[in-house]
This record gives structure tokens, sequence and C-alpha cells, in this order.
């Protein structure tokens, strides 16, 4: 009879919180196509992960553990104007997205531990993108041409605990244009072949098996307001089944694995048409 001289546990907890807020507003001039966007986006999202590690051995055994939380904002905001031209049209704008994201890990050491305990602490990712585009499209029935350009400012500062053993806190900015040019031919005024070319692959594809899986999704809405409201409540994998379970046996292991898929989403929300 084989004796077990050691046996390795990992449990992984992770929860993940969303949120999203939108709005757009849109003014249409008197002349035809001639419209300006505005557009408001905000997003949160948190991932609370902790992971067990327990290490038994036949003279002790260890438990470890590590915790990281991140928070993450991210803000988006926009103005988009479209002027119709004779032939074709002219689109110009702003954009800015700007976006936070604070963490903090700690880790926990147990019994002869193998955690590197002053890799942990905060740190802190900040991002800031403002650009200005400008985009002039030309068509008529057997030629478009499209040429613009989008010129953005780059900022990245990441700050990392000052006492950290590996990483330090740094960051870069920089400015660069990404100009773009299109032509396109139509030969019977519909189908346009475009002045790029594209290279498929070769069918160089994987073969496997996929077993069953089952999960239920439930989703309801109510219409309020005089039908310019709508109240919604939808969720995937009701039942947390959607996992897939796996048993690998090498040269002197034998490793047993379920992945939980992160399928597990409710969302309740509001619409309102102006």
């Amino acid at each position: 009879m084989s004796e077990r001289l050691r046996l390795w546990q990992f449990l992984e907890d992770e929860l993940k919180t969303t949120g999203t807020a939108v709005a757009t507003w849109q003014h249409k001039f008197d002349h035809p196509g001639r419209v300006v966007n505005v557009g408001v986006n905000y997003t949160f999202h948190r991932e609370d992960e902790k992971y067990y590690f327990t290490n038994t051995l036949p003279t002790y055994v260890g438990l470890d553990s590590f915790k990281l939380i991140s928070d993450e904002h991210v803000g988006d905001f926009s103005i988009d104007y479209v002027q119709p031209l004779r032939y074709g049209k002219f689109e110009t704008g702003v954009k800015f997205r700007s976006r936070y994201i604070p963490t903090n890990m700690q880790f926990i050491p147990g019994l002869n531990s193998p955690l590197d305990v002053e890799a942990g602490g905060w740190a802190t990712y900040e991002e800031a993108i403002p650009a200005l585009y400008g985009n002039y499209i030309f068509e008529r029935n057997r030629i478009e041409v499209e040429a613009g350009i989008r010129v953005e400012y780059v900022r990245i500062i990441y700050k990392v605990n000052p006492d950290h053993n590996t990483y330090e806190s740094d960051g870069y900015h920089y400015t660069q244009p990404f100009p773009n040019l299109r032509f396109a031919y139509k030969p019977n005024g519909n189908n346009g072949y475009p002045g790029d070319k594209c290279i498929p692959g070769p069918d160089v594809i994987p073969q496997g098996k996929s077993y069953s899986r089952f999960y239920i999704d439930l989703g309801v809405k109510k219409t309020v307001q005089s039908g310019r409201g709508e109240i919604f409540l939808n969720a995937t994998d009701l039942a947390n089944t959607l996992r897939v379970k796996r048993e690998t046996t090498g040269n002197g292991f034998r490793l047993v694995s379920t992945d939980y898929y992160e399928a597990q989403v409710v969302r309740f929300g509001y619409n309102y048409k102006f």
C-alpha cells in the first residue's frame, strides 16, 4: 500500500460586484443627419478574493491564506458630432476616460509557510486618457474614401506601498496621433473592395471533448411611467451548477480539481427613455 507523503489543498473564494450607470443625450438639428451625441458612463467593479492553502505533511499541518480586494472606478465621457455633406459626412468629437483602481493584498502565513509576506500591501493604478478625433467619409456610387486622425494623451501612474520588496511606484505619459485611411471600390455600386488585405490562417484547430453542463437563468422586467421607464432583474446560473471536474494522474501524484465558472451574475436596473 502506498503512503501519502503530502496533501496540498487549495480553496478559492471570490466575489465580484459590478454596478453601471449610463446617461445619453442627443440633439438633432433641422438639417437631416446632423446630430450631436453626449454620453456619460460610470462603472464600479469590486473583486473580493480569498485563497486558503492547507499543506498537510506527516509532521505538521500548515494553514496559509491570501486576501485581495480591488475596487475599479471607470468613468467615460464623450461628445460626438456628425455633419452630413453633399458626398459623405464629417465626424468629430472628444472622448475622455478615467480609471482609478486601489488594491490591497494581505498574506497570512501558517506554520513553515512558503508565502512571501513582504510582497503584500496596497497599490493604486491611475489612468487618464483624453482624445480628440476627426473623420471625413467621402461616398459616391462606386468609390468610398475614409480619412481621419485621432490624437490622444495618456497618463499612467502606478503607486506602490513604499515597503514593498519587489516593486516601486512609477508612471509614464505620452501624446500620440493615430491616423487612418481607407479606400473602397464598388464595381456594382453596392459591394466594396477595401484597400487592405486579410490572409486567413490555417485550419491549425485543436480537437477535444466537452462534457454536459447544466445551468438555470432567470429574467423579469416591468414597464412603468407610461412605457417610458423599465425596471429589470435578471440572473444567470442560479443554482451554481456550471462547473467542470478534472482529474490528472502523473508520476507520483494525483490531482483532482473542480473549476467553478464565474457565471453567477445578478443584474438589477432601471432604464428610462427621454
